[in-house]
């Protein structure tokens, strides 16, 4: 991708609403960028000529000038946001390609549209900072889930795994995971992981991990088991041997 920079400009709007059956909600040439995630109930989506099914949690993204019908089936509630984002380009190119996005992690996303859509109402003092803060927290969470899906629908293990290893440096992962993660064999994944960056998963995974490291110890602010810790690392002494590995010294003179 060419950039992962974008800004959220401007909220229109954000509001909740329970419908009944029946009901339906038409969209000719949108003019603005939306999110629709649905609280509960049953949706139908109709977009491009093909037909969506929306449950509870799912959440779907038309682009600007999209047209669209959204129906319910049942008594439904569903949270609708409108905004406005620059570099148009960017966010075109990060956002999924499917209009239906499921998130995996349901509660951070229905805390956040709750979120803007109280404060859309509440108004006052910062309001509109908070609803764009808000909203660009969705769309970065809806981009960072969806990316390693992307890449894996693209049939590229190699960069699904550069970007969980990435992602998850800080936490005990282990080749296993990253394989697990890339939807491949470890040693398939070694040599397409060799062959497109030029080292191991495991090798990549520790250059990650070092390179945290000596962003903390120039702070000054943690032990090196403090640190060792948050870059992942199982104990302290294995830190200290793959850093000085890497530096040509030891963590304590770094």
């Amino acid at each position: 991708m060419k950039s992962d920079t974008f800004c959220v400009t401007k909220v229109d709007f954000a509001y909740c609403k329970r419908v009944t059956d029946h009901y339906k909600l038409q969209m000719e040439n949108r003019p603005a960028y939306g999110l629709i995630m649905v609280f509960g109930g049953k949706m139908t989506a109709l977009y491009k000529g093909k037909r969506y099914s929306l449950e509870k949690g799912d959440i779907f993204i038309p682009r600007k000038n999209d047209s669209y019908v959204i129906t319910a089936n049942e008594i439904s509630e569903y949270i609708v946001i409108s905004y406005q984002a620059t570099p148009t380009e960017t966010l075109e190119e990060l956002l999924p390609k499917e209009c239906k996005f499921t998130p995996s992690h349901l509660m951070r996303y229905l805390d956040a549209f709750k979120g803007a859509s109280d404060i859309f109402f509440a108004g006052g003092i910062c309001s509109e900072g908070l609803l764009q803060a808000l909203v660009q927290e969705i769309l970065c969470n809806i981009i960072r889930e969806n990316y390693p899906k992307a890449l894996l629908g693209a049939n590229n293990p190699a960069a699904a795994a550069k970007y969980f290893i990435e992602e998850f440096s800080s936490k005990p992962i282990t080749t296993l995971d990253i394989a697990k993660a890339a939807g491949c064999s470890q040693s398939y994944l070694r040599a397409l992981f060799g062959r497109a960056y030029g080292v191991s998963p495991i090798e990549y995974l520790n250059v990650v991990r070092i390179e945290r490291a000596k962003e903390m110890l120039k702070t000054d602010l943690y032990k090196i088991s403090e640190v060792a810790e948050n870059c992942g690392f199982s104990n302290v002494h294995y830190f200290s041997r793959v850093f000085k590995e890497r530096t040509g010294v030891s963590p304590k003179k770094y």
